[in-house]
């Protein structure tokens, strides 16, 4: 009788510890974006990256994943942003979210881009043929880093990357403004060297952006593994 009930006691405790435990536990919640940046200039080769930009509307939500279903035939592709919803002590203060979509490789053409449950229309894609067999028009810098800064002196952006072969060099950045989207190509070139030597060789470059106006952008650099380096800038 004695083990039984012990038995009881502790069956009861472990319960009330994984009730516990659940009612921490986040929940996942479906999220929107206000607006998502979409870079001109994608070829039907690259790797396509968006950023949907957002507020929660407490400080109980973290980003979560976006889930993206491309629809093939009817040339849509659809966003679905969720984030993770806490039970503590919210509070009631708007917080600002960014996230980089992953979508991939899409065939040449118009697709829409399209969130949320009703489906309504959020932005337009368009997607060009490629013209080389190569992975990008250019052979990018490997870009790591880029910093926007303001001053008297201008509007700038510092690139900061690691050539893991001393006969790489970055030879010109080539600048696209766009309506709400700022593109910088950091383009390489390989010398043919013997000599040739693999290691780590740091590297940075300022572009000046003064001829932005002033609005929010997003900032998109190329880079040499294909993953673009995003951030969202103020220019004033």
């Amino acid at each position: 009788m004695k083990n039984t009930f012990s038995l009881l006691v502790c069956s009861m405790m472990i319960f009330g510890s994984a009730a516990a435990m659940a009612e921490t536990d986040p929940v996942k919640v479906p999220e929107i974006f206000n607006k998502i940046y979409i870079p001109i200039g994608f070829d039907s080769n690259d790797h396509i990256q968006v950023v949907g930009e957002g507020i929660h509307q407490t400080s109980c939500f973290r980003n979560a994943e976006a889930q993206v279903h491309v629809d093939q035939q009817n040339m849509r592709i659809e966003l679905d942003p969720q984030a993770y919803q806490y039970n503590g002590i919210c509070l009631q203060v708007l917080v600002p979210f960014t996230k980089i979509v992953d979508i991939g490789i899409l065939k040449t053409g118009k697709w829409e881009v399209v969130q949320g449950a009703n489906r309504g229309p959020s932005a337009i894609l368009n997607v060009r043929q490629a013209t080389t067999d190569n992975a990008d028009d250019y052979l990018y810098a490997p870009i790591s880093q880029a910093f926007y800064s303001q001053s008297k002196a201008g509007r700038q952006v510092i690139l900061t990357g690691e050539f893991s072969n001393n006969c790489m060099t970055l030879t010109s950045v080539k600048t696209d403004i766009q309506p709400d989207v700022i593109v910088l190509q950091p383009i390489s070139e390989m010398a043919t060297r013997a000599n040739c030597a693999a290691g780590h060789f740091p590297f940075s470059r300022t572009v000046n952006i003064s001829t932005a106006k002033p609005g929010r952008y997003l900032l998109h650099v190329r880079s040499l593994n294909g993953n673009a380096v995003n951030s969202l800038i103020d220019v004033k």
